[in-house]
């Protein structure tokens, strides 16, 4: 099946994830300050999870073919201890990345930042996904990742050209796809769970809650700092 759909299937979701550069290409600036933030959101998911990808898909294939009902809680194990991992690092990043990127980088690069504080959810949503995504494989549902990361790339698409062309803002452009992008995550996420049997909706409102508590504490120091709670344009 690997001809037919999971080579597609990864094909389209690199080309999802592309899709800002290559429509924001009218504006050399945007692009460059959007590629940026992305080149170090993605620096988490080299470091851990790609490297933590085939360990998992490995022992995965080993537990569904000696204990099937094992590989829920194999999963919602490795869930927690990737959340867990990705959850401060993500959280600093959302809060105060316009902060850092000015603070290293210059007063020029504090858009790329704010970019980075956008997609800082999106990423850790990512960094959960990607190396379950093997699930597919295990359990013979190869064709889901084409169809799921097909309707993402248009959804995707949709939302940049209404950004850039209905409302002419390339900072909504970003905005769109990044919510498009997480909402996307949030339903990949839900739909692997229930294929191993792990209460999706209950998983993802934990992380969730965490997430918002850390991200509570974050908006408070970043008040007592600059007196704003969130980056922005």
């Amino acid at each position: 099946r690997y001809p037919l759909y999971i080579f597609p299937g990864r094909y389209v979701s690199l080309l999802g994830q592309q899709a800002p550069i290559f429509l924001l290409a009218s504006d050399p600036v945007a692009v460059g300050q959007f590629a940026f933030a992305t080149a170090l959101l993605l620096m988490p998911l080299r470091l851990i999870g790609y490297s933590l990808s085939s360990v998992f898909q490995q022992k995965a294939v080993e537990t569904y073919r000696t204990d099937p009902n094992a590989l829920g809680p194999l999963t919602r194990r490795f869930q927690e201890r990737l959340f867990f991992i990705g959850l401060l690092p993500f959280a600093v990043i959302a809060f105060f990345g316009d902060l850092g990127f000015g603070l290293v980088l210059g007063e020029g690069w504090r858009i790329s930042g704010i970019y980075a504080a956008w997609m800082s959810l999106y990423f850790m949503l990512r960094l959960l996904s990607e190396p379950i995504i093997s699930l597919l494989n295990v359990l013979g549902r190869e064709q889901d990742m084409l169809s799921i990361h097909g309707a993402l790339l248009v959804l995707r698409v949709l939302g940049l050209l209404v950004g850039l062309h209905f409302i002419g803002s390339v900072h909504v452009a970003v905005m769109l796809y990044v919510a498009i992008s997480t909402i996307g995550y949030v339903g990949l996420l839900a739909h692997l769970y229930k294929l191993v049997s792990i209460a999706r909706w209950r998983t993802l409102g934990r992380m969730l809650l965490v997430f918002c508590i850390v991200s509570l504490a974050c908006c408070a120091v970043r008040y007592l700092i600059i007196g704003d709670v969130f980056p922005l344009v």
